[in-house]
């Protein structure tokens, strides 16, 4: 093989080999993949006169990382590219990492991505992000907030959390409008539910439907015994309202159990139609009394015209 030797800078001597091979600080061994073999560290434009910046080669070794480097035209470093035990892309140069590929997971932000894809900041999307099973948001508490489906249940859909301490909250106008605990109580205007289901507001339905055990049918069994006006009369004067019904201090302070009040209520209906089937038969006798009288005192007026003529 045929070597042109030149002199570069004083410095060291570089073979230019006739085969397009060239050789800067380091033995020609034979023929090799490249045309040109850099040992050591280089530059590319290391003045940084001009417009142009510069680019650093930076061969790593056993114990160092390579890397290569991008300068703008005063010298100051804008970005990394590089490997060691991870890739790195880093934009700005400076300490610390933008993107890190390391084993499999790739980290945006992130110095040691834990995860296929792990991100320290926003991420926007202009169209569907889409996921196999599942996508969780973490709380630096270690609470998850999911988006989820059940492949076993024909895809059924789940949002919510999946800590047993943690309450499930949706928001709507900058401010919280509905809340699920943890206990499974649901609360709309309330951050606090202490039932299935706590409303704050007004409740607009065109049906409800309230299933009770407990319904006033009895009233109409015969062994029912029926309460007396009289005692009825005296429980009200007494208390201001009828027997077995709330007063208002108890639904000011506990509040009125719909269904339980609805019962009631029938029960004094059902109650009062005792009442008015009792007083109508006292009715009737009276009237058949009035009767009987009314016929017995016609019959005497005729008897005494008749003595009279």
């Amino acid at each position: 093989m045929k070597h042109i030797w030149m002199l570069v800078a004083g410095v060291a001597a570089c073979p230019l080999l006739s085969n397009g091979q060239d050789y800067i600080k380091n033995q020609f061994n034979g023929p090799q993949e490249a045309n040109l073999f850099i040992s050591g560290r280089a530059k590319i434009g290391a003045d940084y006169t001009g417009t142009k910046g510069a680019v650093g080669l930076y061969p790593g070794d056993a114990a160092n990382a390579g890397f290569v480097e991008f300068f703008r035209p005063n010298g100051v470093r804008k970005g990394i590219i590089g490997y060691g035990n991870d890739y790195t892309i880093n934009y700005t140069g400076e300490n610390g990492t933008n993107h890190v590929f390391t084993e499999g997971n790739v980290g945006i932000g992130v110095a040691n991505p834990t995860s296929k894809l792990d991100v320290n900041g926003g991420v926007n999307a202009s169209d569907m992000i889409r996921s196999a099973h599942a996508m969780a948001v973490a709380a630096p508490n270690g609470n998850y907030s999911i988006l989820a489906w059940d492949v076993s249940t024909n895809y059924t859909p789940y949002v919510g959390t999946i800590n047993a301490g943690a309450d499930f909250a949706i928001w709507g106008g900058n401010a919280e409008r509905m809340r699920i605990t943890k206990d499974g109580n649901v609360g709309i205007g309330t951050v606090f539910p202490q039932s299935k289901l706590a409303v704050r507001g007004t409740i607009t339905s065109t049906r409800v439907m309230v299933t009770q055990d407990n319904w006033s049918d009895f009233v109409f069994d015969p062994s029912y015994q029926l309460p007396s006006l009289t005692h009825v009369e005296k429980f009200i004067q007494e208390n201001k309202r009828l027997p077995e019904i709330p007063s208002a201090a108890e639904v000011k302070e506990h509040g009125l159990d719909v269904g339980d009040n609805q019962a009631k209520l029938l029960q004094k209906i059902e109650e009062l139609t005792l009442y008015l089937i009792e007083q109508n038969k006292q009715l009737q006798t009276q009237q058949n009394l009035l009767q009987s009288q009314d016929k017995k005192i016609k019959e005497l007026e005729q008897r005494l015209n008749t003595v009279a003529h």
